[in-house]
C-alpha cells in the first residue's frame, strides 16, 4: 500500500505513475483517488480537444495525406464519428469561450460538461447572440456556475434555456 502524508495525495497523484493497492486504501482515500482521477481524465481530454483544433486549423492532417481531421481521427486513432465529433465541437468551444478554455484543463469541468456548453458556441448561435447584442461572457460566466457546482441535468436544462430564449 502507497503512505502519503495528508494533504499530499493530490500531489502525488499528479506526479507519479506508479500502481496504487486500490484494496488498500481506506474509504475517503479511495474516493479521492476516484476524484483525482476524474480531474486528470478532463486535463487530458482538454489537451486533446485543444490539440485537435489546433490540427484541425491548421490542416495538419494533409501532412498524412488525408483531407479533414475527422477522417484522420478515425483512420489513424480509430475513433468513432461520435468520439470525433465530440472532439471537434469541444476544440471548437474552447476556441470561443476562454473562460471554458481555463476551466476544462484546469479539470473543473468534464468533457461531458464541455460538450453540453458548446452549443452556445456554435457558429449559429454565436451570430444570433452577436444580433442580440448579448453579453457572451456573462452567459459563459452563468453556465459555468451552473457546471461547476450542480448536477449534470441542471446544466442541460440552462442551456436548454439559453438556447430557447436566444431563437
Amino acid at each position: 500500500m502507497v503512505q502519503w502524508p495528508r494533504g499530499c495525495y493530490h500531489s502525488y497523484m499528479r506526479s507519479s505513475r506508479a500502481e496504487i493497492d486500490l484494496h488498500g486504501l481506506t474509504d475517503g482515500e479511495l474516493l479521492d483517488h476516484v476524484r483525482a482521477l476524474v480531474a486528470e481524465q478532463n486535463r487530458l481530454a482538454a489537451r486533446l480537444a485543444a490539440a485537435v483544433r489546433a490540427a484541425e486549423t491548421r490542416q495538419a492532417c494533409e501532412h498524412d495525406g488525408l483531407k479533414s481531421m475527422a477522417s484522420w481521427l478515425r483512420s489513424h486513432s480509430r475513433l468513432s464519428g461520435g468520439a470525433v465529433s465530440q472532439l471537434r465541437r469541444q476544440g471548437r468551444a474552447l476556441a470561443e469561450l476562454p473562460a471554458l478554455a481555463e476551466a476544462f484543463p484546469a479539470g473543473a469541468v468534464t468533457a461531458d460538461q464541455v460538450d453540453v456548453v458548446a452549443q452556445i458556441a456554435t457558429p449559429e448561435n454565436l451570430d444570433r447572440a452577436k444580433e442580440q447584442d448579448i453579453d457572451l461572457p456573462a452567459i459563459e460566466a452563468a453556465v459555468l456556475g451552473v457546471a461547476t457546482t450542480r448536477p449534470y441535468r441542471d446544466l442541460q436544462v440552462a442551456v436548454g434555456t439559453y438556447l430557447a430564449h436566444l431563437d
